[in-house]
């Protein structure tokens, strides 16, 4: 028999977030199911920031950065990240605390993706990019990836002050 099956369905949206799973029944009626989780997101259409990788010397930042890009960058604090609990991490040379990701494997990180971990209340980090203007769009959607042992409260806000010092207008 086949063992290579390939099944196409092509009632997705796109930029959405599935979650699905495969069951697979032998003919002795013996049943196995795999969990799965993807997205449908066009990387070309969609700009994508890593929470590691926020602005670094006063401001400076890397538009479309490529994976682990900004791992030999400083951030200021209080200009570029604030912190309440520093201690160095595992990505970035700065306070911020970041670790090597459990989470599920991307192709483009080639086995070494980070993430920021251990945020506390008052912590924040800034990002700047240059995104795309598309006319026909008003409004951006902003998706967060993230976990947490318990609920918190996050919040993103605009800089519209000067992102190379500190004490930032919102």
């Amino acid at each position: 028999p086949n063992t290579n099956l390939t099944v196409t369905y092509k009632g997705l949206a796109n930029n959405t977030v599935y979650t699905g799973r495969i069951v697979v029944t032998d003919s002795g009626g013996q049943s196995a199911a795999f969990p799965l989780l993807f997205d449908t997101f066009s990387e070309t259409a969609t700009v994508v920031i890593e929470t590691e990788d926020y602005n670094h010397g006063n401001g400076q930042f890397l538009d479309n950065p490529a994976p682990n890009g900004y791992a030999a960058f400083i951030g200021t604090p209080d200009v570029d990240f604030h912190d309440v609990t520093p201690s160095t991490g595992d990505y970035r040379g700065d306070a911020v605390d970041t670790r090597l990701s459990t989470d599920t494997a991307r192709p483009q990180f080639g086995g070494s993706d980070f993430d920021v971990s251990l945020v506390e209340q008052g912590e924040w980090m800034n990002y700047t990019r240059t995104y795309p203007f598309l006319p026909s769009v008003a409004n951006y959607e902003v998706y967060l990836r993230y976990a947490s042992q318990v609920p918190q409260p996050i919040r993103l806000d605009l800089v519209t002050g000067d992102r190379t010092r500190s004490n930032q207008t919102t």
